[in-house]
């Protein structure tokens, strides 16, 4: 009998093994932590690591900081356009790399500037996630991740129907701190979930490299899911840390983190700045007022040049193209974050081209 002709294999869209095989093979150098606060909480985290994995450090000193802001400072160009600071963040790691410790970090700095965790309640629902942003205006929070490659194989295998639905109103919320979230409507009442005006999440995700590569499918990169992503890659070997050092919070970390923030039930005043009311540096987004912080015109040049590098990539489409589409907004938001942290005078905030650079 003649042998059956095997299944040919379902095609991929062009590029896409490409992506994954970068992300496999992932170990870029990242730069030096940058001044200001997120380089001290960085380098604070990277005493507390088992082993040297400084993309744990830097996205702990990143996530800190743009939690800390709280949704009380925007990015504004030199055109007028305002960008958020909330950042979605994903690190690999080695499994017993320290995933966790970046979590135990956060909640530690939360815990001596303000008395409270800095990582929000995990949401088992999306109903849970958007009552809690409805529950007041500009509410902000930072949401740890854990595992997630699993969480995005799940959802896209179609049987994670809660992890689906998570992640789907996790990619509607990244780009609404600036807008409103218009809430849900179910057939049974007590389920509906009330708008959330100018709701702040930022996202902390961990994960093993195997489980996410699996995960890396054409969905993931199209429906938008990646390119919302800051990717900082795990190094190359597992190395020791000669220098482990457990200990409280530097007091250098606290008091500059309470002038940030003072924690949810203050309301993040930034104390040691002038009311808002008062304050000469301020933009009005929907009625409320936010803290300006003036991108320089070296910074919008560097930004703009950046954008223009990967217009060759965007006009071929496929995932490089949409991966290219919002890595400019990523990077004007990373440099608000560490703006924020170098900020001597939060009456008069600038992003220069030193933080665009970055």
């Amino acid at each position: 009998k003649p042998k059956p002709k095997p299944k040919p294999k379902p095609k991929k869209a062009p590029g896409i093994k490409a992506v994954r095989k970068v992300t496999e093979h992932a170990s870029a150098e990242l730069p030096a932590y940058p001044s200001g606060l997120v380089g001290e909480i960085a380098e604070y985290a990277e005493r507390r690591l088992a082993f040297q994995t400084p993309n744990i450090a830097l996205a702990t000193g990143l996530a800190a900081v743009s939690r800390m802001n709280d949704h009380k400072a925007v990015v504004v160009a030199p055109g007028g356009r305002a960008t958020s600071l909330n950042l979605y963040t994903l690190i690999t790691a080695q499994t017993g790399a320290g995933k966790e410790t970046a979590r135990a970090v956060l909640n530690e700095i939360g815990q001596a500037i303000a008395g409270e965790d800095m990582i929000s309640s995990s949401f088992a629902s999306a109903q849970a996630l958007g009552r809690e942003l409805s529950s007041s205006t500009g509410k902000s929070l930072l949401v740890f991740q854990d595992e997630y490659g699993h969480k995005l194989a799940h959802a896209n295998s179609g049987s994670g129907a809660h992890d689906a639905a998570v992640g789907a109103l996790l990619l509607e919320l990244f780009g609404l701190p600036l807008g409103s979230y218009a809430g849900r409507k179910y057939s049974k009442e007590k389920d509906d979930i009330e708008p959330a005006e100018l709701p702040y999440v930022g996202m902390l995700a961990a994960t093993t490299i195997e489980p996410l590569v699996g995960a890396l499918t054409d969905g993931a990169v199209y429906d938008g899911t990646l390119n919302r992503l800051i990717y900082l890659p795990q190094p190359s070997a597992l190395v020791r840390n000669g220098d482990l050092k457990v200990g409280e919070v530097p007091d250098d970390i606290v008091s500059a983190g309470r002038r940030l923030w003072g924690g949810s039930s203050s309301g993040a005043q930034l104390n040691s700045a002038l009311a808002l009311s008062d304050a000469p540096n301020t933009i009005k987004i929907r009625g409320r007022l936010f803290r300006a912080i003036r991108m320089t015109n070296a910074a919008s040049t560097v930004f703009d040049k950046f954008d223009r590098s990967l217009d060759s990539d965007k006009e071929r489409g496929g995932p490089r193209g949409s991966l290219a589409g919002r890595a400019a907004e990523l990077a004007i938001r990373v440099g608000g974050v560490v703006a924020l942290g170098c900020a001597k005078n939060l009456n008069d905030m600038r992003l220069t081209q030193v933080h665009a650079k970055f």
